[in-house]
């Protein structure tokens, strides 16, 4: 009896590895006997929510509210001034945000995906 539980214990491992499972043989009968549908993410690419864009005061205020810890209280309130002229309605704020927002409708994710110059080796680039 143990020698046939061995040998149906290794035909079992060798049906997992050739069928490309990445599982641990542990995790076989929770996927087999679990009733949740496994959705992946790149299988249902079209189902995934958009990349929200947050509204441009609610991002201000966020910015604000991380410089004030670190800032002095001069340089806070020339921020704030600043900010105040980026978000007025004939400012540079406003077009950016509606920009972002066009993108998030015409394009899947809208966050940038090109590579980081500081992601990079630039030994690697230049010898």
């Amino acid at each position: 009896m143990n020698h046939i539980s061995k040998k149906s214990f290794f035909i079992a491992l060798c049906f997992v590895s050739i069928s490309g499972w990445k599982e641990s043989i542990l995790s076989l009968p929770k996927k087999w006997l679990s009733t949740a549908e496994s959705v992946d993410e790149f299988g249902f690419p079209d189902t995934l929510p958009k990349v929200p864009v947050p509204p441009l005061e609610q991002t201000m205020a966020d910015y604000i509210r991380a410089l004030e810890p670190v800032t002095a209280p001069a340089q806070l309130e020339r921020t704030k001034a600043i900010i105040q002229q980026f978000t007025a309605p004939n400012g540079l704020g406003p077009r950016l945000h509606q920009y972002l927002l066009d993108k998030r409708e015409a394009e899947d994710n809208w966050t940038p995906t090109e590579p980081k110059e500081t992601n990079q080796n630039i030994e690697l680039i230049f010898p």
